[in-house]
């Protein structure tokens, strides 16, 4: 088994490469415009990527929906003024409750992945950043 710092811990092979790396090989960007007569008809673009890259990809930062959370409030707040001006109902009031749920879940779902953002994904980020891979028997490591 090597005794190297570049080699696998579980096999020793030195046949390893760094995740970042297999990843930014693995994957790809296109885009094709299609012109008929010299009228743009299709524009498509994207991404590919091989199985490896996709394994081996970042951590992604968590998605924060404030727009939703702020137009479900909106909501919520514009049934319940309508009902202490119009009158009672119990349609507006299911619609109120729903909308007021939904804008709080949204708003604890936000602050949970504001943390994240905040506090735990740099962690991520950079352990994957250390993370590599051994072509001989798979295994995942971090060499920092």
């Amino acid at each position: 088994m090597a005794n190297s710092k570049f080699a696998c811990p579980h096999c020793g092979s030195d046949n390893i490469q760094r995740c970042s790396i297999i990843y930014q090989s693995g994957t790809s960007s296109h885009n094709s415009v299609t012109t008929v007569n010299g009228n743009v008809e299709a524009e498509t673009s994207g991404s590919s990527s091989t199985n490896l890259a996709q394994e081996v990809a970042p951590p992604q930062k968590q998605e924060e929906n404030y727009a939703g959370m702020f137009i479900c409030g909106a909501i919520a707040l514009f049934c319940g003024y309508d009902i202490l001006h119009t009158g009672f109902s119990f349609l507006e009031l299911g619609l109120a409750a729903f909308f007021g749920f939904s804008a709080y879940t949204l708003n604890d779902s936000n602050e949970k992945a504001s943390a994240y953002n905040e506090k735990q994904f740099p962690i991520d980020y950079e352990t994957w950043q250390h993370s590599y891979i051994c072509y001989r028997c798979g295994n995942r490591f971090i060499i920092h």
